[in-house]
């Protein structure tokens, strides 16, 4: 996720979800490489494993020059974007809930 406005970060998101909502083939492919296997708590949580979310996105760029929440800012800000265009809400709540994990893995790091 490269956060350089904030179009171009909801495209970001946007266009993963796309090709992930396709029988979660994006994800699923990524898992082969990695010899990852993702739980049914994630896969109906996260839509990926906790394992991606902390190296797409804590890991990433935005999280180490911006911090943790402005991270979680633009993922909730995606949200109110895939409100308005229509998305289904569970890819809505995906999201959401991919914000609530950076929070709470902050969190641990910072105690």
């Amino acid at each position: 996720m490269w956060m350089l406005s904030k179009s171009n970060t909801f495209r970001a998101h946007r266009d993963w979800l796309v090709d992930n909502s396709a029988d979660n083939r994006y994800t699923i492919s990524i898992m082969i490489e990695k010899g990852t296997q993702m739980t049914d708590f994630e896969k109906n949580c996260y839509g990926m494993t906790e394992a991606d979310i902390r190296e797409q996105y804590l890991n990433s760029l935005t999280a180490k020059l911006s911090g943790t929440e402005m991270l979680v800012a633009g993922i909730l800000s995606d949200c109110q974007e895939m409100l308005e265009m229509g998305y289904d809400k569970d890819q809505i709540r995906k999201q959401l809930n991919i914000a609530k994990f950076c929070l709470f893995e902050n969190q641990k790091e910072a105690a």
